[in-house]
């Protein structure tokens, strides 16, 4: 229901001119085709398939590319579960130049139509790409300049078993090279390909849509007394678009809190050594005992650091800064406690580590 309420027509830029690829409507969006050329194809492997484990998967990718804007697309898995997962990228700020800013844009391999068999030669918008399928499903990509020779394919297919597994099925029918084929653009893409993400920002453009669908059917269906299956399927719209927000609020929860990490990390990292820290910290740790203690702040910049903590008994605070002052990375120490309880701890460290 929710693809057919999303459809997307698909357009390419070649030489600087827009041209359609596939329609599918007089009313739909667009969605913007780069071609295989500018696409690096890599197979993740992820321990959950849903929205969650895509969108983590890109925040990996976005990380370890050498790109600094990177465009990242990652299909989709049907059950969810932990799989490989395909994923395409491409460099965004390029893609901005032709296609215009926050367009939708496609991967060109999921913009043509899926193989039953097992391998596949595609004439590209520039260029060659060879496939290996497995029950429908895409498991292996390479692009070439121009049209491979035999041996180019052999190191393709033989390459990609070491990622794949054997072909043990028709292995042989694999290594040879198939024919060149014009493959056809899909007439299905929808705002569903691309994610909750997408929908997100058209949510509101979408619900106008199906509200100025159900005032102009109305009448229409009063005359063919179809009014209640109407009501049944606006509902069932409205509830799938419930849980598409709910979903979106989870998708950017996890983006808050992996941007705050990430802050705290360069935080640390850019404040002095982070495996220092470590060992300061365990220094703390063992001078604690055998207290329990929750720290509640913590200030590090290579030289010195401040923890406020709390403890559950009494700590004798002379003793502690003995001990840490006896340890290998806490120079000098001092201790005060707070009106609600809480001990500050200052220290000074050593510049260098020890010899081990």
């Amino acid at each position: 229901m929710l693809k057919s309420l999303f459809p997307l027509s698909l357009k390419t830029s070649d030489q600087g001119k827009m041209i359609s690829l596939a329609r599918s409507g007089l009313i739909s969006g667009t969605a913007f085709v780069v071609p295989r050329s500018q696409c690096h194809f890599e197979r993740i492997w992820t321990p959950r398939a849903d929205q969650k484990g895509i969108e983590a998967v890109k925040l990996s990718v976005a990380q370890n590319t050498h790109l600094d804007d990177p465009g990242i697309f990652v299909e989709s898995s049907e059950d969810g579960e932990a799989a490989f997962l395909n994923c395409w990228i491409w460099d965004q700020t390029a893609a901005t130049e032709t296609f215009g800013p926050n367009s939708l844009i496609l991967p060109e391999t999921v913009a043509r139509a899926a193989s039953n068999s097992r391998t596949r030669l595609v004439a590209c918008l520039q260029g060659y790409e060879g496939q290996i399928w497995d029950r429908g499903a895409l498991i292996a990509s390479r692009w070439w300049r121009s049209a491979p020779t035999h041996t180019d394919w052999l190191e393709f297919v033989e390459g990609s078993e070491v990622t794949i597994g054997a072909l043990s099925d028709n292995a042989d029918d694999a290594r040879h090279i198939p024919e060149i084929e014009e493959v056809s653009w899909r007439d299905d893409v929808s705002l569903t390909d691309f994610g909750s993400s997408a929908i997100e920002t058209t949510v509101s453009p979408m619900r106008a849509f199906v509200a100025a669908c159900v005032i102009v059917s109305l009448p229409f269906a009063y005359l063919l007394g179809a009014s209640v299956k109407l009501n049944q399927e606006i509902s069932q719209t409205e509830t799938q678009l419930e849980q598409l927000q709910v979903e979106l609020g989870d998708v950017a929860d996890a983006r808050r809190t992996s941007v705050a990490n990430r802050a705290i990390i360069d935080r640390y990292t850019s404040g002095g050594d982070p495996f220092k820290m470590i060992n300061v910290l365990e220094e703390f740790g063992l001078a604690t005992k055998p207290s329990q203690v929750t720290v509640r702040q913590l200030s590090y910049n290579g030289d010195s650091i401040e923890i406020k903590f709390s403890a559950d008994e009494r700590m004798l605070l002379p003793d502690l800064i003995r001990k840490l002052e006896l340890s290998s990375h806490w120079i000098s120490a001092n201790a005060t406690t707070s009106t609600n309880g809480e001990i500050i701890l200052r220290g000074r460290l050593s510049s260098e580590r020890p010899d081990s």
